[in-house]
Formats: structure tokens, C-alpha cells, sequence
């Protein structure tokens, strides 16, 4: 299934807001997160060096601007001035380098892409073979610079992600050794528009507006996710979350109508639903068994009429909404029993 639109609602805010977030783990640290519930919670903690607007083009955040050599290979980042963290301390080159050295470290297990930009040196250092990743230069307090091997197009916004604080995160660092992380994940110190206030598993997130936000303080001053999975319509109807999403079906929508209260936003998600075949199991592994059992699935009825129309077909893993999106070339593999029992015959 792909492209399945959703409804946004929301009331009007008075220096509170109230989301509705599906089972956060409390792991709110960047790089080191659980599921994607936590880092909905985790971009409100921090701010990325790099982010985008709403085509996709990178913008400043914590950095001001950014070189990037002739061929491609060295990225040069300049830092905002004035710049803090939750706590109060500044954020430096330094905190940049450590940022992207942990993430080279042996014991790094989480799904940060990082790595596999091959900055020069970050092999060496994550055998052990070196102290430091040879392609990280830290040239002054606001000025950092990092080599890679050969060039990458997501470079940019991947070395551009979230600092992490080298004073806070970094004082029981020894390479090797990252559990220590984790016990950090409840009191985390980040950069974005919101501090973590208190986290009550099963219960809610509570934010409270970061002074030291580098765009200023945010005019909400408290933000809550309320995470009890499967109350999202009661909050809605007593008023006790602002905002949330649900599958754009017409019973929802009439539903949602109904309450009279509310305001409702159709869009198109970037999420994406597939099934993957076994390719270790025998049969499977003839293509055209495969072909067969694609031509011979009426996923138009499974998921599209299933869901009322609030899905279409997905033929590439993709939405229809991301710059890379295409369907030239791309069978469509349209329901065909007959092709489908042609293709196991001849298989």
C-alpha cells in the first residue's frame, strides 16, 4: 500500500500544546533511538547542523553555512555564534567532532548513516588503529571540516544532523564503550525548541520550551504527547490532546466532521507498506513465481477498497510524495489471474 492520506486536527493553542504519540521507549537521544516514536520526541530536543524546507533543499540550522571542496570530498561547516545547548553550555566544533566521531566506534550498533559516508580515517579509528578519525578538522571553535574518501550526494545532510554535547555525553566516553549512553537517554541536554521535562511510560511525554533555543524561546511553553496507543479518538472528543492523524477512510472523516470542533487537513504521508518473499525458499527463487504471485494479489481490493480509498497501489518501495519517486519503466503488475496461472505453468 503507498500514499495512504491521513487527517490532521487541531484546536486552538494557548500556551499549551497536546499530541497524540504512539508508545515512545524514553530512548531520546539521537543515533541511539529505539523507534521513530522516540525521534518524534527527539526532533523537538535537537537541532540538526543542516535541515530542509518543504522541498527538500537544505537550509541552515545550527550552522550558518557550509563549503563544500571542487571535488566533492572535503565539507567545511561554519557554527552560529552564541550558540548553547539545553544547559546553558556552548556548542562547538568540538562537540561536531565527537558527535561524529562516536558514531564511528566499534561498539556504535545504531542506524545512523554516517559510517557509510567513508570519512578518511574513520576505518582506521573504529579498528582501533587510531586515536582520532584523521578526516575530522576541528579549525577554530566555530569551524569544523571533515574529508571523505569518495563523494556522496546525502553527505551534506547526513554529516548535517544532531550535535551531541561532548562535555555531557562524551565525560565517561572510552572507546569500545557506549552503554553508558542509555543510562543518559532520561536527562538528555539538546539544542532544539524543547527540554524534556518528565517522561511517564504508557502516559505521556512532557516538554517545557528550551530558553537557550537559538530562534528564541518558543511561545508554547508546554508541550505534551499524550502516548496511551489506542485513546487517540477520546482525546480527541474530550479535548485532551490538539492534534493527531488518522487513516483518511470516509468513516473517519465523517466521524471527525461530526465533532464539529475540529480542523481537518487531508495529505499524503511518505508512508509505505510492502510484502517481501522468502528468496531462500526454493520455489521462490524462480522469478516466475514470483511474477505470478504479484499478477495473481488483488491489491486493489485488499488495500485500496479495504481502506475506502485512502490508499493507492505501491509498485516501487516509495510514496508518491518523495523527490525520488517514479513510475517509468515500472511494471505495474495489474491483476491478472490468468497471467498469474500462465507464468506457474510455465514455471
Amino acid at each position: 500500500a503507498q500514499g495512504q492520506s491521513c487527517l490532521l486536527q487541531s484546536h486552538r493553542l494557548h500556551g499549551k500544546r497536546v499530541d497524540s504519540l504512539t508508545d515512545p521507549s524514553g530512548a531520546f537521544t539521537p543515533y541511539f533511538q529505539q523507534s521513530g516514536y522516540d525521534g518524534n520526541v527527539s526532533s523537538l530536543l535537537y537541532t540538526p547542523l543542516v535541515t530542509v524546507d518543504d522541498q527538500g533543499v537544505p537550509q541552515p540550522a545550527l550552522a550558518e553555512g557550509w563549503d563544500v571542496s571542487p571535488d566533492n570530498l572535503t565539507y567545511t561547516f561554519h557554527l552560529r555564534k552564541d550558540l548553547k545547548f539545553s544547559d546553558g553550555t556552548p556548542i562547538t566544533s568540538d562537540d561536531v567532532a565527537f558527535t561524529w566521531t562516536i558514531l564511528h566506534d566499534k561498539a556504535y550498533d545504531g542506524d545512523s548513516q554516517l559510517p557509510t559516508l567513508l570519512v578518511k580515517g574513520g576505518q582506521a579509528y573504529k579498528e582501533g588503529k587510531a586515536e582520532s578519525i584523521e578526516g575530522i578538522k576541528v579549525i577554530d571553535p566555530l569551524t569544523i571540516s571533515v574529508t571523505l574518501e569518495k563523494p556522496n550526494a546525502a553527505a551534506l545532510l547526513t554529516l548535517g544532523s544532531d550535535v551531541l554535547s561532548k562535555a555531557y555525553y562524551g565525560k565517561e566516553y572510552k572507546f569500545g564503550q557506549l552503554d553508558y549512553i542509555k543510562k543518559m537517554h532520561e536527562q538528555p541536554v539538546g539544542s532544539g525548541p524543547y527540554k524534556l521535562e518528565k517522561f511517564i511510560p504508557g502516559q505521556e511525554v512532557r516538554l517545557v520550551a528550551n530558553e537557550n533555543y537559538y530562534k528564541g524561546k518558543p511561545a508554547t511553553e508546554h508541550f505534551i504527547y499524550k502516548t496511551s496507543e489506542g485513546d487517540v479518538w477520546q482525546f480527541i472528543e474530550t479535548g485532551e490532546v490538539d492534534y493527531a492523524s488518522f487513516t483518511a477512510t470516509q468513516e473517519n472523516i465523517d466521524k471527525l466532521k461530526s465533532l464539529g470542533f475540529v480542523n481537518i487537513l487531508s495529505y499524503t504521508p511518505s508512508t509505505y507498506g510492502y510484502l517481501q518473499v522468502n528468496l531462500e525458499h526454493e520455489a521462490l527463487k524462480d522469478k516466475k513465481v514470483r511474477q505470478a504471485i504479484t499478477y495473481g494479489l488483488d491489491r486493489q481490493s485488499i488495500y485500496v477498497d479495504a481502506n475506502q480509498g485512502a490508499a493507492s497501489i505501491a509498485n516501487i518501495p516509495s510514496s508518491p510524495i518523495a523527490w525520488s519517486y517514479t513510475e517509468d519503466g515500472i511494471n505495474p503488475y495489474k491483476y491478472d489471474p490468468d497471467q498469474a496461472n500462465k507464468l506457474l505453468d510455465e514455471a
